[in-house]
């Protein structure tokens, strides 16, 4: 959802720069087969947890998605449209724990999805303190 009134900062310097955004909604279900593989080590006196996924996406719904705004002082209405979702991609992923101490852990964690139009690319990482 695109909420008018917090989507854009509001009070441009310039006033007829003000543009208000209709709320727009878009649906999709993703359906997905795929597998997992895990393996586990050990690292001198760590233990090591890792893991392979693979998974084929189809999604189904809003695959095109327009947004209306309009420039306040010129009455001035813009259409601008995403790029056309594609309804097949492939998704892969690898993550990580090597455990450093009792209770302590670093973690990685990378995804990304491709298709025919966009490849997105997402990873984090951090360490762990259990108490």
């Amino acid at each position: 959802d695109i909420d008018p009134d917090n989507a854009w900062p509001t009070g441009a310097a310039f006033e007829p720069l003000n543009l208000t955004i209709s709320p727009q909604h878009a649906y999709q279900t993703v359906i997905g087969v795929g597998g997992q593989a895990r393996f586990d080590g050990q690292i001198e006196d760590w233990n090591l947890e890792t893991g392979l996924r693979l998974t084929f996406e189809n999604v189904g719904g809003d695959q095109d998605i327009t947004t209306r705004a309009r420039f306040d002082a010129f009455n001035v209405g813009v259409r601008p449209r995403t790029a056309k979702l594609d309804a097949e991609r492939i998704a892969v992923g690898f993550d990580g724990k090597l455990y450093l101490s009792e209770g302590v852990f670093a973690h990685i964690r990378y995804d990304t999805t491709h298709s025919e139009s966009f490849i997105d690319h997402e990873g984090w990482a951090g360490i762990t303190f259990e108490f």
